[in-house]
């Protein structure tokens, strides 16, 4: 009777060790990706990008016998007509450096020596030293150090001041032909800083 019991008592630990092995199995299978529901790994972050444009001086010779010197800053395209810019997500990665392009509006009238009066601003543009797009949070950072470089009343060129594409007014490139970080008011996702 004695062995009986002992039989019996070694058959239930043995049946309860099994039913707690199916039950920490069950709950272990319940974490498991169900097959075919294969979760693609998060997207890569992308550095963002900044629109610039790339300068270029224009002299002109006036009537009476002075120089005007004009600065022009443009998308640029190659001889495909491939442009250099990307207004709609920008171009440049935003922790390299570049000039920020500024601008005073001073109401100029196009001036008569000025060959190509497209994309005319009436002002003056300015480059600073090279600045990486990321130092500036926002487009107001962005506009008080170029107040602070130049002055007040001047602020970032953005690609509309001279109807798009193309900026001409007076000025002199400061930093040779490195391309130069620009606005532009209607493309949030266009430059290096936030709105």
């Amino acid at each position: 009777m004695w062995f009986r019991e002992q039989g019996n008592h070694r058959r239930c630990r043995g049946m309860l060790r099994n039913l707690f092995a199916i039950v920490i199995w069950s709950l272990a299978s319940l974490s498991l990706p169900v097959p075919g529901g294969y979760a693609e790994p998060p997207p890569k972050q992308t550095e963002a990008l900044g629109l610039t444009f790339g300068p270029g001086a224009e002299k002109d010779t006036n009537q009476k016998g002075g120089d005007d010197e004009f600065f022009s800053a443009s998308c640029g395209s190659d001889t495909e007509n491939q442009r250099h810019c990307d207004p709609y997500h920008g171009d440049t990665k935003c922790h390299l450096e570049r000039p920020l392009l500024c601008f005073r509006d001073i109401d100029a009238p196009v001036p008569e020596t000025l060959g190509d009066p497209l994309y005319w601003t009436g002002g003056i543009l300015a480059s600073t030293p090279p600045q990486p797009g990321n130092r500036f949070k926002t487009l107001a950072d962005a506009n008080a150090f170029c107040a602070s470089t130049f002055g007040e009343g001047w602020r970032v060129a953005s690609f509309h001041d001279g109807g798009g594409w193309t900026l001409k007014g007076y000025g002199i490139p400061s930093y040779g032909n490195s391309r130069v970080w620009i606005d532009i008011k209607d493309q949030p996702d266009a430059t290096c800083w936030s709105r």
